[in-house]
């Protein structure tokens, strides 16, 4: 049983450290390696660094992570929750309209054009609500890890939720599912299983790849 070294620990596969810098602050920083040595080694250097008055500046101040890979950290640290192929999904729509961004760029005009741009597709308040909460969240965590400043948690008060239609949901009878799969066509019989199981959207059932199904 391997010895467990405190202030090194992992997410998902990948190993973190924690360390107190000159000014008292706990700093979170990802080693991006699985190497849990990697980690130790990394974490004894910056405590040296510590000792010696140097401060481990954050990421946001050195090399601004652009949105895309603030996404990839943050589906690094979902990678084992329930809802990670639909983050991931999501995720990479978002990552390509702010193609250019960076994250501490992000302010209020961005992040209402990116709703427009939903709307434009044809999506719902609730489900454009989802993917304003992914974004929400994503930031929380960047705070969390020095990546942006807290600041930046202000652009999602000033762009609150829209308003949902709270319309009633009518489920199909189990007459009615069987009688729905024996008329449809073939190719599409699979999709609509998995629909009336999981209650999956279209989009979210076509993205899914092997590597998201456990049998």
């Amino acid at each position: 049983m391997s010895k467990r070294i405190r202030g090194v620990y992992k997410r998902g596969e990948i190993y973190w450290i924690r360390f107190t810098d000159t000014n008292g602050k706990e700093v979170r920083e990802s080693t991006h390696s699985r190497n849990k040595k990697d980690a130790e080694k990394l974490r004894a250097k910056r405590l040296t660094e510590v000792m010696e008055g140097k401060n481990h500046p954050s990421e946001s101040s050195v090399n601004p992570l652009s949105f895309s890979q603030l996404a990839e950290r943050y589906l690094e640290y979902c990678s084992h929750t329930p809802s990670y192929a639909l983050k991931k999904s999501r995720l990479r729509t978002l990552s390509h309209f702010f193609t250019n961004l960076q994250s501490n760029a992000l302010n209020v005009s961005q992040l209402e054009q990116c709703i427009k741009h939903l709307r434009s597709q044809g999506l719902s308040p609730a489900t454009i609500n989802r993917y304003r909460a992914i974004i929400s969240h994503m930031y929380s965590k960047a705070v969390d890890w020095n990546i942006v400043p807290m600041e930046l948690l202000l652009v999602f008060k000033k762009v609150p939720p829209l308003k949902e239609k709270n319309q009633r949901l009518r489920f199909l009878s189990s007459e009615e599912a069987e009688l729905l799969l024996s008329n449809a066509a073939p190719h599409l019989q699979v999709i609509m299983y998995i629909a009336l199981n999981t209650g999956m959207r279209k989009g979210e059932i076509l993205s899914l790849k092997w590597e998201n199904i456990d049998l």
